[in-house]
């Protein structure tokens, strides 16, 4: 789904995603979903608004702002892939709590303590 060329996500088949009420566009206002199972893209446009854009799952938190990126999630691991801009993860599995993902990067949180 889009809104206008503001901010599009894309859901591949078998995703299973929450999102709740979209709030004003309004720079500051938060916009989040969760993802339980699957894959799912984000790209904010340039006439994006600039709202922060938390993406919840199982085992990560990812948040955005102004950037293009793939979530993957899996049985046990969370995959985080930045094709533009850069993401801060935070997950109780990261060393140091939180790591920032830049452009052209991959992230992945395992549940498994240790991988």
């Amino acid at each position: 789904f889009s809104l206008g060329s503001m901010l599009e996500v894309e859901l591949l088949p078998g995703a299973k995603v929450v999102f709740p009420t979209l709030p004003e566009l309004d720079g500051v206002s938060v916009i989040a979903l969760e993802i339980e199972r699957g894959e799912a893209y984000l790209r904010t446009g340039a006439g994006y608004a600039g709202n922060p854009i938390r993406v919840r799952t199982p085992l990560a938190e990812v948040a955005l702002h102004g950037t293009t990126v793939g979530v993957r999630v899996d049985q046990g691991c969370v995959c985080v892939c930045v094709a533009e801009g850069t993401v801060k993860v935070s997950s109780e599995r990261i060393q140091g709590v939180f790591r920032e993902v830049g452009a052209g990067s991959t992230l992945q949180v395992f549940a498994e303590r240790g991988l």
